[in-house]
């Protein structure tokens, strides 16, 4: 390691950086221990080295995490050709390890700093880092893990990245706290899925959110062996689930972690192939806690999938009269053929309604209201 890089933030932040350097700054030029910010507890540096990771994390749309990056932290010989040509997403990874000694050693054993694992889809050696990973998997300790896989259409490496760094990953699904999935080709997600789904687990005790967004066309016909998969995942369960998103994503809806959520709060289901009533009525049955609900269906189904009335009776332990409570529901936003809208209008009982949002490709917004108010 480069003590004279790690030991001088002045020549870092000037000449990696491109930043001028006010050398009155009594936090950059004091010399020895007597530097103010040197004078905070390790508990309150960690803290705001916190803050200063999540705000590159949510304002990053493309990470360069280079290994030997990760593993030294010396600045990136070529930060100022990145930084010029795509802006400051491409910063290097945790800049502050790079101003002094103190600092490096502080954000190295920092557990919650390393447990936001985040796989970009694109890498400028093409190549997802799986150094990296395993790096930011010893460096968390035992530390809840965030967990999050963007893949756009151009990536081409899923066959080599999900046995080594995807099942490097599941290793550790007792850890994740949440995993958020952003793919482009509907392919992508089913290895994603189809790999946990084929994993040796018996729950995610810790997990809290899944996010699950494919912009691929799941209606392809080359699609089909995809279309007909339901994904049982997380071994059925996940009990401390909050947050469910399911975009463009097909997957068995009585596993208990959706059929059963007792503290889910939020639901977000876009997906070609819905939940019969009996599922979804069981769903909201579990959900006592939910506050915010999404359902839409662009498919153009409804009719085919037990959502009629004689269904919609026949629910099990639904005599057809008793209402689905939410007790906590605030935000209601639906868009489903009416079949399918009016069900949910008439079946359940949401009395902390705040937000109504209702929107279709089916009918007009007369329609809406008319089937709303009959």
């Amino acid at each position: 390691m480069d003590g004279r890089l790690l030991t001088n933030p002045e020549t870092v932040l000037r000449e990696k950086f491109g930043i001028r350097v006010n050398l009155n700054n009594p936090f950059l030029h004091s010399t020895g221990d007597s530097r103010p910010i040197h004078k905070l507890p390790v508990d309150v540096l960690s803290y705001l080295f916190e803050i200063v990771a999540d705000g590159l994390r949510n304002a990053t749309t493309r990470h360069e995490v280079l290994t030997d990056d990760l593993d030294n932290h010396k600045p990136s010989r070529n930060v100022s050709k990145f930084m010029s040509r795509s802006g400051p997403a491409l910063t290097p990874w945790l800049p502050v390890s790079q101003v002094c000694r103190h600092w490096h050693d502080i954000t190295i054993s920092t557990p919650s700093l390393w447990a936001v694992i985040h796989i970009p889809f694109w890498t400028r050696s093409q190549c997802p880092p799986f150094r990296c990973v395993a790096t930011q998997l010893e460096r968390s300790k035992g530390f809840p893990l965030d967990i999050r896989i963007n893949l756009d259409k151009f990536c081409n490496h899923p066959s080599v990245f999900f046995p080594m760094v995807f099942n490097t990953l599941l290793a550790h699904i007792r850890r994740w706290g949440s995993i958020e999935v952003q793919v482009t080709k509907t392919e992508h997600m089913y290895e994603i899925l189809d790999a946990i789904s084929k994993a040796r687990i018996s729950t995610a005790p810790q997990l809290a959110s899944i996010v699950l967004l494919c912009h691929g066309n799941m209606f392809a016909s080359s699609k089909d062996y995809i279309k007909s998969k339901r994904f049982i995942l997380f071994g059925g369960s996940a009990p401390h689930l909050k947050t469910i998103s399911l975009n463009g994503v097909n997957i068995d809806w009585n596993q208990p972690w959706i059929s059963s959520a007792s503290n889910l709060m939020t639901l977000e289901i876009n997906v070609s192939s819905v939940p019969s009533w009996t599922q979804f009525a069981t769903i909201l049955r579990g959900a006592p806690n939910l506050q915010v609900l999404v359902f839409n269906n662009d498919t153009h189904l409804g009719r085919d999938i037990g959502w009629n009335d004689l269904d919609v009776g026949n629910t099990h332990g639904d005599n057809g009269t008793d209402p689905i409570r939410l007790p906590k529901l605030r935000q209601l936003d639906i868009s489903l053929p009416n079949a399918m809208a009016v069900q949910i209008y008439r079946k359940c009982h949401i009395p902390t309604l705040k937000k109504l949002t209702i929107s279709s490709c089916y009918h007009n917004s007369q329609e809406d209201v008319d089937a709303l108010v009959a």
